[in-house]
């Protein structure tokens, strides 16, 4: 089992090991970002959360019945 102060490396991302500490490293990388690429992470998020809502209202159905 890893430790959760040590970090995974991947370019020049720093990926935290577990839980602790990730929404502060988050909000840290997401500050750095532009504009232009704050819009592209958000655009993304909305086609992800698109590509997921016909399953989730499937799911859905399927419990109410």
């Amino acid at each position: 089992m890893t430790d959760n102060s040590e970090n995974n490396h991947s370019g020049d991302t720093i990926w935290e090991s577990g839980w602790e500490g990730h929404e502060l490293a988050q909000m840290r990388r997401l500050a750095k970002l532009s504009l232009e690429q704050k819009i592209r992470w958000l655009e993304s998020a909305q086609e992800m959360v698109q590509w997921m809502q016909p399953s989730r209202q499937e799911t859905q159905e399927s419990s109410e019945t």
